[in-house]
């Protein structure tokens, strides 16, 4: 049991990671364009 929560919460963390890097690289690219 504890395993499987540790991969879920593995798995939320590198999601969660993901995702802020997806929205970072949106925010430049959004930058660059009005610039």
């Amino acid at each position: 049991m504890n395993s499987v929560w540790l991969l879920i919460f593995l798995s939320l963390r590198i999601l969660l990671n993901l995702l802020r890097n997806a929205c970072t690289a949106l925010s430049t690219e959004a930058t660059f364009e009005i610039l």
